[in-house]
């Protein structure tokens, strides 16, 4: 079989009990946290959405803190799978 990290396990198996309460979270993002959240699902870290967004890092980890908390998800890789699973990031 096929091994996937702890992570990447635990982000594929995450669904939002409820898809209309994701869809709602998602819509609470400002635009600049949807661009941070682009950004996390395409694999940048911290420095390298600081540099891409013209913000520094510090600004970058409130971000990402703040979408994690509106999403009521656990980490960074759940907040990026469940934004694409919802349709609101496109594939990379």
């Amino acid at each position: 079989g096929t091994y996937f990290p702890g992570p990447v396990r635990d982000a594929a198996a995450f669904h939002p009990d409820d898809e209309a309460e994701g869809l709602e979270a998602l819509d609470q993002l400002s635009s600049r946290e949807q661009e941070v959240l682009q950004a996390l699902s395409e694999g940048y870290c911290n420095r390298e959405i600081a540099q891409r967004l013209f913000i520094s890092q510090e600004t970058v980890k409130t971000h990402v803190s703040t979408v994690i908390s509106k999403l009521g998800v656990r980490d960074r890789t759940q907040a990026a799978v469940m934004a694409l699973r919802m349709g609101l990031l496109s594939a990379v």
